[in-house]
């Protein structure tokens, strides 16, 4: 048998990938995972899925999170929401209800001229197209940026988040460490989420060291951890390069969508799915390198990949920013028009709006800072390589 459409993966990008397919063509999913529970906290900005129907996708919704700093709280104007996880899972697993489900590891993807043979440890699938929804993969031999984190849902006597409901960013500990990480934080009822996050090192700082600075954190806030009641992980490489185009497509954290600055990638995940999705009805009586190649320029359209390169060196800069600047950076970057800060954090702006917004808050920093800046920048400039993609 030969099926329209295989998924490789059944994280959000891969099973909404996979529910937005199955009413129009016969899909396969395979996943060792596919029952599993996603493990992680997805924050995502409301804006970005409002083309999405999701009627209960969202366990928690925040009007105005906040962001602050030693001398400044700022409220953002954007909604912000936590993904519930049970909820989409059941919801898209649903619209999967009659999709094949091949419980398995894949061990290679083999192509034909019409059709493509996926090994796994479980026996072949074939499929007309296959599509890659496993993550992000390092290659080897490339010095890993990542961001982590250390995250734990927990009950505490006391109110780490200070009356806010959703801290983006608690700056006001950067100068304890080498490499500065911040709070990220949400209110959960009479419980939180709290994580200690390194926004990009190189090398990454442990995840085991920004558990301990998460603790010691609450106890120089004075506050008495009543229960732990689920512990996260979380490892982020930021610098991947951009995949090369091949029959089998890549979505998701596979091609790459990990924004090099901010770490997010699941909104635009989602948003991409749907324009993939329009894009394989709209060709699929065409070959397959035809199908697959106008999927691809959905993927990875010659916009985001020019805006791609502003990010990797956006990346270089604040890795290699004096530590206790960092929160000085971000001050200026918040305070910038909403629009440009928006834009860059969901990536959607085009090259002239990252221009604008780093402008914007070269202007408003001090001298030191915009010395730095200007010489990181040049640096990055001269040295990074150009990201791979055809």
């Amino acid at each position: 048998m030969i099926h329209d459409i295989a998924i490789i993966g059944s994280g959000p990008s891969g099973l909404s990938l996979g529910a937005l397919l199955n009413d129009r063509f016969d899909v396969v999913v395979i996943s060792p995972n596919y029952y599993s529970k996603w493990k992680n906290n997805y924050g995502v900005w409301l804006d970005e899925l409002r083309e999405w129907d999701l009627p209960e996708g969202f366990s928690n919704i925040w009007e105005a999170p906040q962001v602050r700093f030693d001398t400044q709280t700022l409220n953002l104007d954007r909604s912000y929401a936590r993904l519930d996880n049970s909820a989409l899972q059941n919801q898209w697993r649903n619209q999967l209800g009659s999709a094949a489900i091949h419980e398995a590891r894949v061990k290679s993807v083999h192509h034909k001229a019409d059709h493509a043979t996926v090994m796994t440890d479980a026996g072949e699938v074939r499929a007309r197209l296959v599509i890659d929804a496993r993550g992000a993969s390092n290659p080897k031999g490339l010095p890993v940026a990542a961001q982590t984190a250390f995250g734990a849902h927990m009950r505490l006597d006391g109110d780490p988040l200070a009356g806010a409901d959703m801290m983006l960013m608690d700056w006001r500990e950067a100068g304890l460490h080498d490499v500065p990480s911040f709070l990220y934080g949400m209110r959960l009822g009479d419980t939180f989420f709290l994580e200690e996050t390194v926004l990009a090192g190189r090398p990454p700082v442990s995840i085991d060291q920004l558990k301990h600075r998460l603790f010691m954190r609450l106890e120089r806030m004075g506050l008495k951890v009543l229960e732990v009641i689920e512990e996260e992980r979380c490892f982020i490489p930021l610098n991947l390069p951009l995949p090369k185009f091949e029959r089998t497509l890549a979505v998701g954290a596979a091609a790459s969508f990990v924004h090099p600055a901010t770490g997010y990638s699941v909104g635009r995940s989602l948003v991409t799915n749907l324009e993939v999705a329009t894009s394989l009805e709209a060709m699929w009586t065409s070959d397959l390198d035809a199908i697959a190649e106008a999927a691809w320029k959905v993927i990875w359209p010659e916009r985001a990949r020019a805006t791609r390169r502003f990010y990797d060196l956006g990346l270089e800069v604040l890795l290699k920013l004096e530590p206790e600047r960092l929160p000085e950076f971000f001050q200026r970057f918040f305070e910038s028009p909403d629009a440009l800060w928006q834009g860059y954090l969901s990536d959607t702006s085009s090259v002239g709006d990252v221009a604008q917004l780093m402008w914007r808050v070269f202007r408003n920093v001090d001298v030191d800072l915009k010395w730095q800046l200007a010489r990181h920048a040049s640096m990055a400039a001269l040295l990074r390589r150009p990201s791979s993609h055809k």
